[in-house]
């Protein structure tokens, strides 16, 4: 959800000419954050790297009791939201990032 809130706040930019979506797609973190709104609204996403929305999962944190083997990382005692098989897909992060690009452009 936080990527859905974070890609619509483009919907409040004043537009220059052309299509702002994808001169911001340029942006990785705007990219990815777009591909997973999308993903979520409609199921999956289109464009060069399509994503479905069942391979965003939450990852449990490497506690007692939470922890799950080849989920989970070593040393990781909150968890987070990531992309499968996408490597430093933590979505918090990449959220933050595409929040402060987003935050420039007003």
């Amino acid at each position: 959800m936080a990527c859905v809130a974070t890609y619509h706040c483009i919907d409040y930019i004043k537009r220059p000419p052309g299509n702002l979506r994808k001169r911001f797609r340029e942006n990785t973190d705007f990219a990815t954050v777009d591909r997973v709104a999308h993903a979520f609204k409609h199921a999956k996403s289109d464009g060069k790297r399509p994503l479905e929305a069942t391979s965003v999962f939450a990852r449990p944190p490497a506690i007692a009791g939470a922890a799950q083997a080849g989920l989970s990382s070593v040393g990781d005692s909150t968890g987070g939201v990531e992309v499968w098989n996408e490597s430093d897909s933590d979505l918090l992060s990449t959220v933050k990032k595409a929040a402060e690009f987003l935050r420039s452009k007003i």
